[in-house]
């Protein structure tokens, strides 16, 4: 892993930032990584948080508003947070973290296992931290590969998915569409791993994009009962793909019979062969792949 680095995008929750970097602080191997901070000015608290830090932060990005809109000032804090990473830095894996996003003590070494693990799969995509599964011995060391986008809270993407992406596109979204769902049809191409524990806690309730939203909702207390904040790794991981209700209901197992459907709906090309396939008489390609509609 060359290089390896964490992002923590930050706004105006200057207290859950700093646990986030004291989550990073704490966490195993953490000497080996770089940090990197994006920061939307406009904050003091947040500031002088960062004030504090600022020996450890290796580089700390800072921005006006770009818009009046919040998604388009986090779309513009997540493009350039990771081109810092991939491109300054020339990383080889990035793990972006929002700032009411803690990680437990094992994440970074998680990473690093993963990441040696499935660097050479070419349908390697990433990584996403979290899980819905309660406490259980003998999923701590476990993990699941899953069709799915990367999660905005806690993602890591290596470099060979982030070089898939097209960067003029994502620095023009805007306000359109949240820069995770744009990059999910190329993330579906192939496959993220989840830890079967949660390796990250998402406090975020009450924030900007969900100011009605509560500690007490079903995300939330769902995520918390998977949280293994303080646990040290000692062994190897293991692929365990045997639960269907890790996270959301279309993070759908990853099986590689599935790479064409997905291909298809990525390729603009391959969706107009598709339509001529379709004019032919040939059945729905979904219902070909999945057995239904």
């Amino acid at each position: 892993m060359k290089n390896p680095t964490v992002v923590i995008f930050c706004h105006s929750r200057a207290e859950l930032l700093e646990t986030a970097i004291q989550s990073f602080m704490a966490a195993e191997e953490s000497e080996n990584w770089t940090l990197v901070v994006v920061q939307q000015v406009g904050f003091t608290k947040v500031s002088s948080v960062l004030e504090n830090y600022r020996e450890r932060v290796d580089s700390l990005y800072t921005f006006l508003p770009v818009s009046d809109h919040y998604l388009a000032n986090i779309n513009h804090s997540r493009i350039v947070g990771w081109e810092i990473a991939f491109h300054d830095y020339d990383s080889s894996f990035v793990l972006g973290i929002e700032e009411d996003t803690s990680i437990a003590r094992d994440t970074l070494v998680f990473s690093r296992m993963i990441f040696s693990k499935y660097v050479s799969h070419p349908r390697f995509r990433g990584i996403n931290y979290t899980s819905f599964l309660e406490k259980d011995p003998g999923l701590l060391h476990t993990y699941t590969l899953r069709r799915f986008g990367l999660s905005g809270q806690c993602g890591g993407l290596p470099r060979s998915t982030w070089e898939k992406f097209d960067l003029e596109c994502l620095r023009g979204l805007g306000s359109n569409e949240e820069w995770a769902s744009h990059i999910e049809p190329i993330m579906k191409t192939g496959f993220t791993i989840f830890p079967n524990q949660s390796r990250a806690l998402d406090q975020g309730w009450g924030g900007t994009s969900d100011s009605n939203s509560k500690s007490t909702d079903e995300y939330f207390t769902r995520h918390r009962q998977s949280w293994v904040e303080k646990h040290t790794c000692e062994d190897d991981f293991s692929r365990f793909d045997g639960r269907a209700e890790i996270w959301r209901d279309d993070a759908i197992l990853y099986q590689s019979n599935h790479n064409i459907y997905f291909s298809l709906r990525e390729k603009i090309f391959l969706q107009k062969v598709y339509r001529v396939f379709r004019k032919l008489g040939f059945p729905k390609l979904k219902t070909m792949v999945f057995g239904k509609d």
